[in-house]
Formats: C-alpha cells, sequence, structure tokens
C-alpha cells in the first residue's frame, strides 16, 4: 500500500505558494470591501467569478447590516450549508437567498443589486 505524502518543496517553490496565498487572502479582502463599500452589488457577486471559492456565509456577513447571527439565520431559512461556496449554489438557491435577503434585511436594494 503506498501513503500519500506530500511533495517535497524546495524554499523558494515554499515561498513562492506562500506569496500566492497571500495575494489570494487579499483579493478576498478586496472584494468583501467592494461589497460592503457598495461598489459591488450582491447579486453581482453571486455572479462574479472572483468570488466562486468564497464561503457564502464570508459573502453575507460582507454585507452591511448583515452579523453571524442573521447570516445564520438566513443561510438555514434558505436550506445552504455553512460550508457552502459560491460557487456551489444553483440557480434556485441564489434565487430564494437573494429573496430572503430583500425580505428580512434594512439593507438598501442598491446594494443588493436589485
Amino acid at each position: 500500500m503506498t501513503k500519500n505524502t506530500l511533495p517535497s518543496l524546495t524554499d523558494e517553490q515554499r515561498r513562492a505558494s506562500l506569496r500566492k496565498a497571500v495575494e489570494a487572502r487579499r483579493e478576498n479582502v478586496r472584494l468583501k470591501e467592494g461589497v460592503r463599500n457598495g461598489e459591488i452589488a450582491f447579486s453581482s457577486a453571486l455572479e462574479d467569478p472572483r468570488f466562486r471559492r468564497m464561503k457564502v456565509k464570508q459573502l453575507l456577513v460582507a454585507v452591511p447590516t448583515i452579523g453571524n447571527a442573521i447570516a445564520t439565520d438566513i443561510m438555514k431559512d434558505v436550506k445552504i450549508s455553512e460550508t457552502r461556496r459560491v460557487g456551489g449554489l444553483g440557480c434556485r438557491q441564489k434565487e430564494k437567498l437573494l429573496n430572503a435577503l430583500r425580505e428580512r434585511t434594512r439593507v438598501p436594494l442598491d446594494l443588493l443589486g436589485l
């Protein structure tokens, strides 16, 4: 039986991987700030390929006036797993999510893209 071992990386490969990971985290922060500031509408973020790997809950919390508790409640109501990523949402789930945001929050509709 073979063991699944990680490949040995050179110091340069390890540093390159770390730089890439740091840049990915910075990009996620910029994207969430865009949603928070209203530069990117929530509905647009659901379709934007840059958001595909972000968890739905992280994106919800980036919307002004929505915290962890409200985001968790909305996701339970819409029956979306807490571990679901934006890219894994179906069209009906996206529609239900937008409807839940419209009904349950006081977020201005222009921030939602509606």
